[in-house]
């Protein structure tokens, strides 16, 4: 916005003074059409930044973009293939979900630039009971677990599906509809990473407050929206 009006105030500056100082005599006929254009073009630049304000502000707030990674979000009223596979990109600091390297269980799970490899896509699978699901490692059939902890410093791990209550999870739509929210079954917290999480950091849990570090989206290496599974 500061250079436009800049740019108007050196347009008219220039209109007003130079070409009329060129001019010379008050009574040039072109005096006034200069006069008239000076002022057009330097009220018509102030309202050229007024208008631009808005759209500015909407792009600062805009969330990470991946189309260039070949991948699409997902959108308020479309559903995701309970077989995925899909990325979980966090809406605060546009990182992925992502599993160790390995069959082990017990590793942490981090977050990472999104790259669209298998430990980082999942897949979800019925958890035994109503609305709860397992989240499955396409990278070697972990699941995304809790751990025993309730309270504390906690970071979820892979490990063998067992069925437990700190495996299973529950997918909430967030406020606007364009992710979900991650609830442990097992401890009723959510999944949180933060806007300044760095590569490798390991998500942890929160009581619910719905901001972007703990909404989720389901993104598609694939860039299309998979078919209701």
């Amino acid at each position: 916005m500061g250079w436009l009006v800049a740019g108007g105030i050196v347009t008219w500056a220039v209109i007003r003074f130079g070409l009329l100082n060129w001019l010379g005599d008050t009574q040039h006929p072109w005096r006034p059409i200069v006069e008239g254009a000076s002022w057009v073009a330097g009220i018509g630049a102030l309202a050229i930044a007024v208008l631009a304000q808005p759209l500015q502000s909407r792009r600062t707030q805009r969330e990470p973009d991946f189309s260039h990674r070949g991948f699409q979000a997902r959108f308020k009223g479309a559903k995701v293939s309970k077989n995925g596979p899909f990325l979980l990109v966090n809406r605060a600091c546009g990182f992925a979900l992502d599993t160790p390297i390995g069959t082990e269980p017990g590793g942490d799970v981090t977050v990472w630039t999104p790259h669209g490899q298998r430990h980082q896509l999942w897949r979800l699978e019925a958890g035994g009971k109503k609305d709860e699901v397992l989240i499955v490692s396409m990278a070697n059939g972990l699941v995304l677990d809790a751990t025993f902890e309730v309270s504390g410093d906690v970071h979820p791990v892979t490990s063998e599906n067992t069925g437990e209550p700190r495996q299973r999870w529950r997918l909430e739509d967030s406020p606007d509809g364009n992710g979900y929210l991650i609830q442990s079954v097992h401890s009723c917290r959510y999944l949180t990473i933060g806007h300044d999480a760095a590569r490798g950091w390991g998500p942890w849990f929160e009581d619910r407050h719905s901001r972007s570090s703990q909404q989720w989206m389901l993104l598609l290496p694939q860039g299309r929206m998979a078919e209701v599974g």
